[in-house]
């Protein structure tokens, strides 16, 4: 059994084979080998159904969630998506949000140059969002410290909250942009490593993916669309469209070394509905030698 996607004509029907190249995907997610590496991958048959407001968070098919008084995190209907259910986020009033965090409140993966924990990560997820407008909503998707699953992780004002993260941001005031940020909590404030990272359509799938190579301490983010008719999912090759060079690692506004959960939320900004959807989402990591 393989599940990543070898053939670049079907990239929208699962994992990138290109971003995993050379990870031992199969003894990781297949064959759940600690020795060799932890994988989580978002499973659409056991996707998180939380009722409204969910502000005790606790476990929901091993996530922890967040909803408001009017918001929901449920799977995708028939009607909404005519596929495998997908995660959606809903969040409807201003000011609401709603928020998913994998793991179950542990925080397994970890970017980092010192040498006990360097090791390989590779991160993927596919999503789509009902709209861009300015005001209208804003989003993260990416790893995050635990217990972010909580009220004003995306604050009223439209800004993150200071904790560790790496992913990608809406922000509210973006009309079609969103960016690739990273922070580092009580450094300074949040990192917009690349402003406009990616352009996005409403209601289009995407797909977005980094890889951490411990040999160079280098990150590479991937971007491209989460269909099968445009097949086009690339690596940005530069530091000013993306790449996250080892000095920056090495920073004090990185988050070196904190470990990291997969976490989504949309934080609502108007009167409209807002949200969005995770078709797959899959992040692993080779273990340390002494493992």
């Amino acid at each position: 059994m393989d599940l990543l996607n070898k053939h670049e004509e079907q990239v929208g029907r699962g994992l990138a084979y290109p971003l995993w190249k050379n990870f031992p995907f199969n003894e990781v997610f297949i064959q759940k080998d600690t020795n060799v590496g932890y994988g989580w991958m978002m499973n659409p048959m056991n996707l998180p159904n939380c009722p409204v407001n969910t502000t005790t968070v606790g476990d929901y098919n091993g996530f922890r969630c967040y909803t408001d008084s009017a918001e929901y995190i449920r799977p995708t209907l028939a009607s909404e998506y005519d596929g495998p259910p997908a995660l959606r986020l809903f969040a409807t009033t201003d000011n609401q949000e709603a928020w998913a965090q994998a793991c179950n409140g542990a925080e397994p993966f970890v970017i980092s140059d010192t040498a006990a924990e360097c090791r390989d990560l590779v991160f993927e997820v596919c999503f789509r969002a009902v709209n861009i407008t300015v005001t209208k909503g804003g989003f993260f998707i990416g790893l995050m410290e635990a217990g972010t699953a909580a009220e004003n992780t995306i604050a009223d004002a439209g800004t993150l909250a200071d904790k560790d993260m790496i992913g990608l941001f809406k922000p509210e005031g973006n009309t079609s942009g969103i960016d690739f940020v990273y922070n580092k909590a009580g450094a300074g404030g949040v990192t917009t490593h690349v402003d406009d990272f990616a352009t996005i359509a409403a209601l289009t799938w995407y797909r977005f993916g980094f890889r951490f190579n411990a040999a160079t301490r280098i990150i590479t983010p991937w971007w491209g669309t989460g269909d099968n008719t445009t097949t086009a999912f690339k690596p940005k090759t530069t530091t000013a469209t993306g790449i996250i060079a080892a000095t920056s690692i090495a920073a004090a506004t990185f988050p070196d070394s904190e470990y990291l959960a997969p976490l989504v939320g949309v934080k609502n900004a108007h009167a409209d509905d807002y949200y969005i959807d995770i078709r797959s989402w899959a992040v692993g990591q080779l273990s340390k030698a002494a493992d």
